[in-house]
């Protein structure tokens, strides 16, 4: 390196040397020599130029060695710089640098150019459960010294059969089993499960973890690319079934995955085609048997799809948010209708996701509907799930304070289905508790009915309204306005109906 600026000069100098060497040479031609053998007097002068030249030939000879050896040293460095380079780069795209083990697209190209139909092998997703709460109870440090402590062990394992292991996701591992086709109780998901199961130390410290296993192996038909969506499909599977287990993807996840595929095709055709309307289920005062309210229920205008089906896949195809929208606008429009119409107005309740959280613009949305259909606050419900208010996340907190800044009650929905504390029904900012539709029938009975006369009650004590959800029999409104519930809803008085229906709603008395 240090010659490169010394070139340019040496190629002068050896320029020089090599015009002195051909001016030598010139010279000797004309040298005379007498017949006596001595030289002439005109040779005498080409002597000491030729000499001259000489010495700058072996300058120039020993300047062009200095230059080439410097060039050639000089190339071989940086030729290695640049192999070493690109060693890194590919490196990098190829490995997971925290982890030291392929990545999620070197795996799947691996999948792609190395498993034909005909191949024998299984695809194994392994996704660590809870991980998020060892991130942030003890720090992306500590959370990361645990996923190197597990890849040791299952790099110990892979290189002792021949598995691939790469990181699929933030703490998501896949392997590539060549000639297995597993089972739940396959020996190589042993191993695993026994790997995570197994306390880790962690200094001072051991940690015991779990994980949620999902399982796809060939069959001679599905492209190696589609096994690691079906072993995904089947970890989300064994999560859904409460965590720590395995799932094998079958023929009936098959069905399931085609007909996830086609609702998806559905519900793009509705967003882009109205394709979504509401239904309105009463609620009716429990002591004056009159429509207090309503329940804000969306429907598909495609026949043969119901909430059941194409709720759960919106929340997953992260497009529950369009939907929240659309059902606010859809039902503050309705209300306007019903205003406009000279009709008696009740407040409607919209349902609200805890997946919408990240629809960050949602409240002002909302807020700019009220206004541009003329409809007050007041008439305009919003039903959040009980979780949402046990995360106490500081988004969830900030649009609560919202809500109630616009003036919009909230309802806790589905109460009792998850949490057995009630304390924090002290300090959260709610309105109305629901209660589900699963207490009413299992407390409901002879010998157990005093649970929910004293969560009603305790309800009344915080100064909260009661609805009562799922009341389908006549015995069960009475006994419910008996231990003095606020509100009843049920197919008992009515099922979810057409707004025109719903807004002459009148119950019908015997």
């Amino acid at each position: 390196m240090r010659f490169r600026k010394y070139t340019k000069v040496f190629h002068v100098v050896s320029f020089v040397c090599s015009a002195f060497c051909i001016i030598g040479a010139i010279a000797l031609l004309f040298c005379s020599v007498s017949e006596s053998g001595r030289i002439g007097e005109g040779g005498m002068i080409p002597v000491p130029l030729m000499i001259l030249s000489l010495l700058f030939l072996a300058l120039s000879i020993v300047f062009g060695s200095a230059v080439n050896g410097a060039s050639l040293r000089e190339s071989r460095a940086l030729r290695r710089k640049y192999e070493l380079l690109e060693e890194q780069l590919r490196y990098q795209v190829e490995y997971d640098e925290v982890l030291d083990i392929l990545n999620r697209r070197t795996i799947t190209e691996y999948l792609r150019l190395n498993m034909t139909e005909d191949d024998v092998y299984s695809v194994v997703i392994v996704d660590i459960d809870g991980f998020k709460s060892i991130n942030e109870n003890y720090g992306h440090s500590f959370a990361d010294s645990v996923l190197q402590y597990l890849v040791a062990v299952f790099k110990s394992i892979s290189d002792e059969v021949g598995w691939k292991l790469a990181r699929y996701g933030g703490d998501e591992f896949l392997f590539v089993m060549p000639g297995a086709c597993l089972t739940r109780d396959s020996e190589e998901i042993e191993r695993i499960m026994d790997a995570i199961r197994s306390p880790i130390p962690l200094g001072y410290e051991t940690l015991t973890i779990t994980a949620s296993i999902g399982v796809s192996n060939s069959d001679g038909v599905t492209l190696a690319e589609q096994h690691i969506t079906n072993a995904e499909c089947a970890m989300y599977e064994a999560k859904c079934l409460g965590k720590n287990g395995i799932v094998v993807y079958g023929d009936e996840m098959k069905e399931r995955a085609r007909e996830e595929i086609r609702i998806k095709e559905k519900l793009q055709a509705a967003f882009e085609n109205d394709g979504f309307f509401m239904v309105y289920q009463p609620q009716i005062d429990a002591r004056t048997k009159e429509v207090s309210g309503f329940e804000a229920l969306v429907r598909m205008k495609e026949p043969g799809i119901y909430p059941g089906q194409f709720i759960p896949v919106a929340e997953r195809s992260g497009w529950i948010w369009r939907i929240g929208r659309i059902t606010t606008e859809l039902a503050i429009k309705q209300l306007s209708e019903w205003k406009n119409g000279g009709k008696t107005l009740h407040p409607v309740s919209i349902n609200f996701s805890s997946n919408q959280l990240n629809d960050h613009g949602y409240v002002d949305f909302l807020a700019s509907l009220l206004e541009k259909y003329g409809v007050p606050a007041e008439l305009v419900e919003i039903e959040i799930t009980e979780g949402m208010f046990l995360e106490k996340s500081a988004l969830a907190d900030g649009l609560f304070k919202r809500f109630k800044e616009l003036g919009i009650r909230i309802l806790m929905d589905d109460f009792g289905t998850g949490y057995s504390s009630l304390g924090y029904l002290t300090y959260i900012p709610v309105d109305v508790i629901k209660l589900d539709k699963s207490l009413v029938d299992a407390y409901l009975v002879d010998g157990k009915d005093s649970f929910i006369k004293n969560i009603i009650t305790l309800m009344h004590d915080l100064g909260k309204e009661m609805i009562i959800e799922g009341v389908e029999e006549k015995w069960q409104f009475e006994r419910l306005r008996e231990f003095g519930a606020d509100t009843i809803q049920g197919y008992y008085f009515s099922k979810p109906i057409p707004a025109a229906d719903a807004v002459d709603f009148r119950v019908k008395e015997g």
